[in-house]
C-alpha cells in the first residue's frame, strides 16, 4: 500500500462535470478524467475575463483540435503571447503545469 507521501496530488484524476456548462473546463466537455488541469483552464479563463470583461466561450479548431476562445483579440494586443498563453492554458493535460512559465520565462515581462 503507497503512502501518503507516495502520491502526487497532481496525478489525481476525477470524472463527471462540476460546473455550468459555459465553465466546464476542456475534459469536462469531452468526458475525460480531469484533475490539476482545472486549474490552468480557471487560470485562462480568469485572465479571459480581465481582457474582454465577459465569461470565455471556447470552441475546438477543425484541423488542429486545439480549444481557443472564440472571441478573437484586439489587433493591438501581443497577438503571439496571449495566443500562446491561451493554447497553452486552455489545452493542459495537468501534467505539463510549467509548460508556459518554463518555455516563455520572459513573455510576461
Amino acid at each position: 500500500m503507497a503512502s501518503k507521501e507516495d502520491c502526487d496530488p497532481l496525478d489525481i484524476k476525477f470524472i463527471g462535470d462540476i460546473a455550468a456548462r459555459d465553465m466546464s473546463t476542456v475534459a469536462m466537455r469531452e468526458g475525460i478524467p480531469w484533475g490539476a488541469d482545472i486549474d490552468t483552464y480557471g487560470l485562462g479563463a480568469s485572465s479571459y475575463c480581465l481582457l474582454f470583461s465577459s465569461h470565455i466561450d471556447v470552441v475546438q479548431g477543425s484541423v488542429s483540435k486545439r480549444w481557443r476562445p472564440i472571441k478573437p483579440l484586439r489587433r493591438h494586443w501581443n497577438k503571439k503571447l496571449w495566443d500562446t498563453l491561451f493554447d497553452t492554458l486552455l489545452n493542459s493535460d495537468g501534467k505539463n503545469q510549467n509548460k508556459f512559465a518554463g518555455s516563455h520565462p520572459n513573455s510576461l515581462r
